[in-house]
């Protein structure tokens, strides 16, 4: 597991393209991603796939990202490498086909 890093995913916010930490918002321990693309916290509480739950990077409300939003949010990951990245792009492709994400 790494430290959960990437630009904010939901469309049009200006974060988008900035890398962020991301903090579980019930415990403010930081968010970690697994190989399958698994977001927990350190404090051990698993919250789900990276694209199912929803973003607050202090610019918006809680909201869900959207696909365009995911791609540009993920281009940023410096800390991810090139397989887990394209394995989370695969997912995100995926998720997008099933309709479990958004396009705006």
């Amino acid at each position: 597991m790494i430290d959960f890093e990437c630009g904010c995913p939901v469309a049009g916010c200006p974060n988008n393209k900035k890398l962020l930490k991301w903090n579980h918002d019930d415990c403010g321990a930081t968010e970690t991603i697994d190989s399958e693309g698994i977001v927990k916290c350190r404090n051990g509480h698993n919250l789900g796939e990276f694209f199912s739950f929803k973003y607050s990077c202090g610019e918006h409300d809680s909201k869900y990202g959207s696909f365009p939003a995911f791609l540009a949010a993920l281009s940023i990951c410096s800390n991810f490498g090139a397989e887990l990245a394209f394995k989370l792009t695969q997912k995100l492709m995926d998720a997008y086909k099933d309709g479990r994400i958004p396009s705006n």
